[in-house]
């Protein structure tokens, strides 16, 4: 199938009457017996062509209008000479996404970064073109892009097999970033912050009690202290200044 899945066709010879499903009748000779299965497998390529194949085909459309660059038919000439594909340019291609390329070399995370304190940074960066958003869109997109006519008889084979496929897309795949992965991200940074925010608060409170310490003290208090320490001054100069003035006749 175009976007790499593969779908089967299983014919079984019945002899029962009505025929089940994906099966042919057993003729009464080998003869008719190949005709039956000729006409059978003609019936079950058409219905995979015009089922499996057209909803195959909307996804790798997707894909390639997806990629960077974007995909395009190359030239201009009519269906049966439109195979093969070329990047297609700004000039004549609808690009979806302008902005950055996310890539291993240059991770979205790293396009948004804070410093929330000494030596500890937090990236908070996203950008559309991240393979799990991609993917979201690209498929959510050729859904909604997908259409069929009432009175086309291979409609529900159609609506089936795209639902399928965007059943199988929109679903985290092992080894592919997946939403989860960036809410982990993002998840990861805020963490940082509050337990940062919260060990400053911690440290503004106990740097305030160290300051109200030094400044915050009681007038009266410091006035009263600094009254006694007057008082014992006074009376120690007062015992110093009797030392001085004593001789031997005070003495006797």
């Amino acid at each position: 199938m175009p976007d790499g899945t593969s779908e089967d066709i299983t014919l079984t010879a019945s002899s029962a009457t009505p025929l089940p499903a994906n099966s042919f009748a057993i003729g009464t000779t080998p003869t008719q017996t190949a005709s039956n299965l000729n006409d059978a497998l003609t019936t079950a390529v058409k219905a995979l062509a015009n089922g499996p194949m057209v909803a195959a085909s909307a996804i790798q459309a997707g894909n390639e209008f997806f990629e960077q660059p974007p995909m395009r038919v190359t030239g201009g000439g009519p269906l049966s000479t439109a195979t093969t594909l070329t990047a297609g340019t700004k000039a004549d291609t609808v690009f979806w996404y302008n902005g950055e390329q996310d890539s291993a070399s240059d991770p979205a995370r790293g396009t948004a970064v804070a410093k929330i304190d000494t030596g500890v940074s937090v990236q908070y960066g996203i950008r559309a073109d991240e393979q799990a958003l991609q993917q979201q869109l690209k498929t959510v997109a050729v859904f909604a892009a997908f259409t069929t006519s009432a009175t086309d008889t291979y409609a529900n084979g159609k609506v089936a097999s795209l639902n399928q496929r965007v059943a199988q897309n929109l679903a985290t795949q092992p080894g592919n970033q997946s939403i989860q992965n960036i809410q982990a991200d993002l998840a990861g940074a805020q963490a940082a912050v509050k337990a940062t925010g919260d060990r400053q608060t911690q440290t503004k409170v106990l740097a305030q009690t160290m300051l109200d310490q030094i400044e915050g003290v009681n007038n009266d208090e410091v006035a009263t202290k600094i009254l006694a320490l007057q008082t014992s001054l006074q009376a120690s100069y007062q015992a110093t200044a009797q030392l001085y003035q004593m001789s031997l006749v005070k003495f006797l």
